[in-house]
């Protein structure tokens, strides 16, 4: 199966707590059943290249099973609505009544919960939506309003086209905004929240100009879409959540004045980093399934870092990775119920388990061992390599290694499988004698007990 264009076309109610709507997928299938997924939906009717189709329902797998089989392109029609949820995922009402806004959190599995489709990282589309808002509202998404028509009391907003993307990266909003726009090399970064709940706009765009510069020159690839919201979001689940070109935050993470601490805004800015990061390692090239999640984080955690030691020295950023990162990894990876950080995920339902320390802290901390290992211009470029050649398009683990070792001409692999496949790390012992080292290691627990298991680890002398 290749997924080619969705058209999505959304009618919010006055209230904003539901909606009608319709949609088009254009695929590709060679002799296959079509498979939809599809939580809490009300699906009306569904048609194939014009001609309605029965099917069927598996609550507990969230499916739509299509009656029949089918080859070469086919066209599919669903007609369907829905509520907005207060769940904080999928399509959800977020604020009280005066600063109330709908948003949506995706990821994992949120976009099955707004309309029917393949909701799986491995399958990109081109995402065409249109929205039907209440006048009065406004609307964002990945993409720039390409259209606004009046329609009765509702305003009809068409958005551009995104690039294919996978389902989880697709964003949402409708409220009465607040926003703040400032051009930057050839796009435009925009600040956004709800009426009355910004504070200074400057210092938040400052941190994404600084991060857009800073990665459009390390990985050697301009931002890809024309514009970047930060968006205030009231309510939410997550910290931040990189939607391509529509970034969403918890209020406190974009609310800067003049008490600020110089902590809360090195929060900021790290957090601010981390999600531009996404946008290319994630957005552009983003894994094929979730086994390969900590990719997407760890890369993100440790390139937050780097942008933010390069653009604030005085903060000693590498200082507060030691702590935050790899000393909490450590601590949660000492556990004998931790796990690997390349992890088993039969269930996109049981991803946000694995959205822990290993994946964020341990991973960040072995790419930097890796840096170390290969040389930082030989890193930079293994990682150029791999975003240029799997650009919109899915990556796994192993692909990144190959593009290191094609750069660095050293091999990785071998080192990357072993601390990415096993959980637990070693504890390295150092004794010297008549001008020589001698070291040893074991796995450390916290409870005591160890393995045999032996880690390779790069060391410098």
């Amino acid at each position: 199966m290749e997924i080619d264009t969705y058209r999505i076309f959304l009618r919010i109610n006055e209230n904003l707590s539901e909606y009608d709507g319709s949609e088009n997928i254009k695929m590709k299938v060679k002799d296959e059943e079509i498979v939809l997924n599809s939580v809490d939906i009300n699906v009306r009717e569904i048609s194939v290249n014009g001609k309605p189709v029965k099917f069927t329902t598996d609550k507990e797998k969230e499916e739509l099973n299509l009656e029949g089989r089918y080859s070469g392109e086919v066209d599919i029609e669903v007609k369907f609505s829905a509520k907005v949820g207060q769940s904080l995922m999928g399509m959800y009402q977020a604020g009280s009544s005066k600063h109330r806004m709908i948003s949506t959190q995706f990821e994992s599995t949120g976009a099955r919960r707004s309309f029917p489709c393949v909701d799986n990282p491995g399958y990109k589309a081109v995402f065409y939506v249109t929205l039907t808002i209440p006048e009065g509202h406004e609307a964002i998404s990945n993409m720039p309003v390409e259209a606004i028509e009046k329609d009765s009391k509702f305003l009809k907003v068409t958005f551009k086209p995104t690039p294919k993307m996978s389902t989880y990266l697709l964003y949402i909003g409708v409220g009465k905004f607040t926003q703040f726009s400032r051009k930057f090399h050839n796009m435009e970064i925009i600040l956004a929240g709800p009426e009355g709940t910004l504070g200074d706009p400057d210092k938040p765009i400052k941190f994404a100009e600084e991060s857009v510069g800073y990665y459009e020159d390390y990985f050697g690839i301009k931002y890809a879409l024309p514009k970047m919201h930060l968006i205030s979001v009231p309510e939410f689940g997550a910290g931040a959540m990189e939607n391509w070109g529509a970034i969403t935050f918890r209020e406190v993470l974009l609310l800067v004045n003049e008490n600020t601490s110089t902590s809360t805004m090195r929060r900021i800015g790290e957090v601010i980093a981390h999600e531009i990061a996404h946008q290319w390692f994630g957005d552009l090239v983003t894994m094929k399934w979730w086994n390969d999640l900590w990719l997407n984080e760890s890369f993100a955690t440790f390139m937050a870092f780097k942008v933010m030691d390069h653009e604030h020295p005085e903060w000693d950023m590498w200082g507060d990775f030691l702590l935050s990162e790899t000393t909490g990894a450590m601590m949660g990876d000492s556990l004998e119920q931790s796990h690997p950080i390349d992890a088993d995920v039969k269930d996109p339902n049981s991803v946000a388990q694995i959205f822990d320390e290993i994946s964020y802290g341990k991973g960040a901390s072995i790419l930097r061992m890796i840096e170390a290992y290969v040389g930082q211009e030989n890193f930079r470029k293994g990682i150029s390599r791999y975003l240029r050649e799997h650009s919109y398009g899915n990556a796994k683990g192993s692909d990144l290694w190959t593009a290191i070792e094609k750069e660095s001409g050293t091999s990785v692999t071998s080192v990357m499988e072993a601390w990415i496949k096993r959980m637990g790390y070693p504890v390295i012992e150092v004794s010297g004698r008549d001008n020589k080292i001698k070291l040893k290691q074991k796995q450390f627990r916290l409870n005591g007990t160890t393995t045999d298991q032996i880690w390779p680890v790069p060391v410098t002398v």
